[in-house]
C-alpha cells in the first residue's frame, strides 16, 4: 500500500498530522491507540494548503484528534495511530512537535518498530512542503 503521511504535533490533549493514501476512495481512519487501549479514532480529512501545494492531492487528508480527557497522553512512546483496517502505523518521529509531555524529544528514533508484527514505517524529509516535517512510506 502506497502511502504518505507525518504526525507533526503530540501534546497531552491534541495530536495532529496528516496521511495520504493516493489510491484511497475516501479519506484515511486513524485508530487512536494509548498502550493497548484504543482511545478512539478520527478522519484524515482536513484540509492544507501546504500538502496540495506538495502534490498530495487535494489536501485534505490532516488530521486532528482530541484526546479524550481522562486519557491525556504523558508519555509519547505509549502513543500508537494506525490506519484503521491495515497492520500500517504512523509514528511520531524527531521532527513531530511536543508539547507538555514528559519524554523529552531526544529519546526518538528516527526509525521505530512497533512492538507487535505491525510493518514499520520510515520517516523521510519533505523538503517542499513549508510546515510539513516528514512523510511516512511502508519498509
Amino acid at each position: 500500500m502506497n502511502a504518505a503521511g507525518h504526525v507533526d504535533l503530540i501534546s497531552p490533549d491534541l495530536i495532529e498530522g496528516w496521511l495520504y493514501l493516493p489510491a484511497a476512495a475516501k479519506p484515511a481512519v486513524i485508530e487512536v491507540f494509548l498502550g493497548p487501549l484504543r482511545i478512539g479514532s478520527c478522519r484524515a480529512d482536513r484540509p492544507r494548503q501546504d500538502l496540495a501545494a506538495a502534490g498530495y492531492g487535494d489536501g485534505c487528508c490532516a488530521f486532528s484528534f482530541v484526546v479524550p480527557l481522562h486519557q491525556a497522553v504523558k508519555n509519547p512512546d505509549s502513543l500508537r495511530l494506525r490506519l484503521s483496517g491495515t497492520p500500517l502505523h504512523l509514528l511520531h518521529d524527531a521532527q513531530t512537535r511536543l508539547s507538555g509531555l514528559e519524554t523529552p524529544a531526544q529519546h526518538f528514533r528516527e526509525v521505530r518498530s512497533v512492538a507487535d508484527t505491525s510493518q514499520t514505517i520510515r520517516q523521510r524529509t519533505v523538503p517542499h512542503a513549508k510546515s510539513v516535517s516528514g512523510s511516512a512510506e511502508v519498509a
